[in-house]
């Protein structure tokens, strides 16, 4: 696999898993020995840390293994010898190489697939479901975005933090703002500042990192920091030190040119997001779609290498006038007329007036709603149910309000309903005596 893939692509970088290589080393070297002894937690210093160079290195790793007597240990050499390929020392001119350094971020865009994929697809039938995972990824993406609306909390007060919290993610602006607040209370100059042809440059002391020592060039014209550590470049957002010389300066704001796309909150919008009618008006329809998604792709990485520098945009407007005007020469076509569109289905362009009018509208059997009467209404076009009368006793449509007996009641004279509530008081005390 190594071979063929530096052939297909030959700006590829083949790295081995640094979590199955530290895996290894108790079965290598001796369980007993590693859980004893302080070999591993030195030797995690010297392989995870990415801000060491390749000479601090090599350095930290003689001088570890002299100290424990591993200096001839032949699996250690050979794992020596083939440090070009995993120890993070080697990959910080890569960019985003410190974000590949073992297997699990493929193991998890493996998992996500496989919810999509099956062995047995075509390669059409996997296309399809490329897309329709991606596009899954998107809605979820959207869906998130659309419903945060919790603001994250800052901790310095400072006006690049709240800058970045509008920027990036939550995750991401989480990191970032971790790097401002090391910035804050963790950074010293180590001497004077040095000027040479409008660059500033500093020598920052980390004292979050054993008073380690970096260099730091910022330039105020054109806004641009660098710092030695080579953060920016190995993930992608500014280092602590670049965070402390930009206080310095008083700059509120993160460079354009040090926001990378792929971690801020509108990253899809590098990429063509519109969307097609599954039906296009042609046979070659999923040519046209994918085209045009190619053309609005490349329109969007014009943009985003000029969105920073007036003078790019400049000449990528002129460039776009330039294209509209050859495209109109060269594929204006006249105003489609109805006469024109018939003549195209039917082979004979219409001469003359028509004298034959479209059919009057007619109303239809079951066009209209029927009209609903009152009881319908009142009980929603409903059936109606039946109730228990507490008045009568009975179950009907009716309840102890508009009981039809208690009209009737009502209309009797007064000497008769008297008598009769007597009899009825009487019947009951009756039945309690009877009870009793």
């Amino acid at each position: 696999m190594k071979v063929s893939i530096q052939k297909t692509f030959p700006d590829s970088i083949h790295r081995y898993c640094m979590w199955h290589i530290m895996q290894k080393f108790p079965a290598k070297i001796g369980p007993v020995f590693c859980a004893e002894s302080r070999f591993m937690e030195k030797l995690k210093k010297f392989v995870w840390s990415s801000h060491l160079t390749i000479a601090e290195f090599e350095e930290g790793w003689n001088a570890m293994l002299n100290e424990f007597g591993l200096s001839n240990h032949v699996w250690l050499n050979e794992i020596y010898g083939m440090r070009k390929s995993w120890i993070p020392a080697f990959f910080r001119d890569n960019p985003m190489g410190a974000l590949l350094r073992t297997t699990s971020r493929s193991e998890s865009s493996n998992f996500y697939f496989h919810h999509f994929v099956q062995k047995g697809d075509t390669l059409s039938e996997f296309y399809m479901c490329y897309e329709s995972a991606i596009d899954k990824q998107i809605h979820e993406n959207k869906k998130l975005t659309n419903g945060d609306t919790c603001v994250t909390q800052s901790i310095t007060e400072k006006e690049i933090e709240k800058h970045a919290a509008h920027l990036y993610t939550r995750t991401m602006f989480y990191k970032v703002q971790n790097q401002i607040k090391v910035s804050c209370f963790h950074m010293s100059l180590a001497n004077q500042p040095i000027v040479v042809d409008g660059v500033n440059k500093y020598v920052v002391r980390d004292r979050s990192l054993n008073d380690k020592l970096f260099e730091v060039e910022f330039c105020f014209s054109k806004n641009d920091v660098c710092c030695s550590c080579k953060l920016f470049v190995r993930v992608g957002y500014l280092c602590r030190h670049c965070f402390y010389i930009l206080g310095l300066w008083g700059v509120e704001r993160i460079p354009n040119q040090f926001l990378s796309r792929c971690w801020l909150r509108n990253a899809e919008e590098r990429f063509c997001t519109l969307k097609f009618p599954d039906d296009l008006q042609s046979s070659n329809g999923h040519i046209v779609k994918d085209t045009s998604k190619k053309i609005l792709t490349e329109f969007q990485n014009c943009y985003g290498k000029v969105s920073n520098h007036i003078e790019g945009l400049n000449f990528m407007l002129e460039e776009m006038k330039c294209l509209n005007i050859r495209i109109e020469q060269k594929f204006h076509k006249s105003v489609v007329t109805k006469d024109d569109m018939l003549e195209e289905h039917f082979g004979v362009r219409p001469s003359g007036a028509s004298s034959v009018l479209p059919p009057l509208q007619s109303n239809n059997k079951g066009s209209r709603k029927r009209i609903l009467g009152p009881a319908e209404i009142s009980c929603d076009g409903k059936k109606r149910k039946m109730k228990n009368c507490r008045n009568c006793k009975a179950l009907a449509f009716h309840d102890s309000r508009n009981c039809p007996q208690k009209v009737q009641e009502a209309s009797k004279p007064e000497g008769e309903v008297n008598e009769k509530i007597g009899e009825k008081t009487k019947a009951v005390t009756i039945r309690k005596e009877s009870r009793g």
